[in-house]
């Protein structure tokens, strides 16, 4: 009987791995909820169900990678949230990055912001790009991307970080 875990992989894929810091993620302690589910995450592939490489990045008025090793606590850098979500910064900072994105975000977005997103979304591969929405927020419709709740963390990761 198999136990759910993939092989261990010399080339492990990458995993980027946005999260929100705009102003809106302070409400009702979706920040909280981010880390979380980046826990879930590095817990996940540190567990052997999925191989990849994280790479972590922030999301807000301004975007970065952020410099995280998953031994270590989740930064302090990411529980900071103000402003919007400038999504062209971000999209400039994940420009060189290649393998699959997982945004942790309530989706609280501007048109711009969203206009933005989707036309990024478009030239992606199909399924590289899902996004766990955080909070009470209308559920977005972002056409393309795979939207999970955080109680559907496990729905969200299941196979879709298997090397094909």
């Amino acid at each position: 009987m198999s136990s759910g875990k993939t092989q261990s992989n010399d080339n492990p894929q990458v995993l980027n791995l946005i999260v929100d810091t705009s102003g809106s993620m302070i409400e009702g302690g979706k920040r909280l909820i981010a880390r979380g589910i980046a826990r879930q995450v590095e817990q996940f592939i540190r567990l052997g169900y999925a191989t990849a490489e994280i790479r972590l990045f922030s999301a807000g008025d301004s975007a970065a990678s952020v410099d995280w090793n998953p031994d270590t606590e989740y930064p302090d850098s990411l529980l900071t949230c103000s402003g919007l979500l400038n999504m062209s910064l971000l999209l400039d900072v994940l420009k060189d990055s290649k393998g699959k994105y997982l945004f942790l975000s309530d989706c609280s977005w501007d048109s711009r912001t969203k206009r933005a997103f989707m036309t990024w979304l478009g030239a992606m591969p199909e399924d590289s790009v899902r996004i766990i929405q955080i909070g009470n927020e209308h559920k977005t419709s972002v056409l393309g991307c795979r939207l999970f709740v955080p109680e559907d963390f496990f729905v969200a990761m299941d196979h879709w970080l298997e090397v094909s």
